[in-house]
């Protein structure tokens, strides 16, 4: 059973399909979109073995982070789930747990941007260290990124974006 915890907006930013690809059991895979707030935007649930589900969510243009959960602990034993905005032509990629009950990633969604300054993000650890790093350049279109947290140490992390003198941040949790 899939759930959209999001409710419909007529002025949608951005259209997000969530496709999920189950092979042996189907019912252990979950997963939860959250924004960096903790608040859950979608989520899916109780898949079927060997199937293909699709649900869609309104996205701002923002961070998240994708929550995948295995209830027995194993991995999702050749499952996936998919993040692609079809009317961007974007897809951030299939992403899959290869062993345990828990991981996450961290996603960030934007469009063309309205001046010709190069966008900044970068990811820095509980220290101020920089973990990651990533440019986007106007005039290639809308854009998506999404940095894999998998191999990150647990902490609190700051994800920054700057374009010109324009900034944001948000921080997140990586849990073990």
């Amino acid at each position: 059973m899939l759930s959209s915890l999001l409710h419909a907006q007529d002025d949608c930013l951005f259209t997000a399909d969530i496709t999920t690809s189950t092979a042996l059991w189907g019912a252990e895979v979950s997963w939860t979109l959250y924004t960096t707030d903790g608040d859950p935007v979608v989520s899916g649930d109780g898949f079927e073995s060997n199937a293909v589900s699709t649900t869609s969510a309104c996205l701002e243009d923002s961070f998240y982070v994708l929550e995948m959960i295995d209830v027995f602990g194993d991995g999702w034993n050749g499952a996936e789930v998919t993040i692609a905005f079809a009317a961007l032509g974007i897809e951030l990629g299939s992403y899959t747990l290869e062993q345990g009950d828990y991981e996450t990633l961290f996603v960030g969604i934007g469009t063309g941007f309205d001046n010709e300054n190069p966008v900044v993000v970068r990811v820095r650890d509980g220290m101020g260290r920089l973990v990651r790093s990533r440019e986007v350049i106007p005039g290639q279109g809308p854009q998506g990124w999404m940095f894999d947290v998998r191999d990150w140490s647990a902490g609190i992390y700051t994800v920054e974006g700057t374009q010109g003198t324009r900034r944001a941040r948000a921080r997140f949790i990586v849990a073990r």
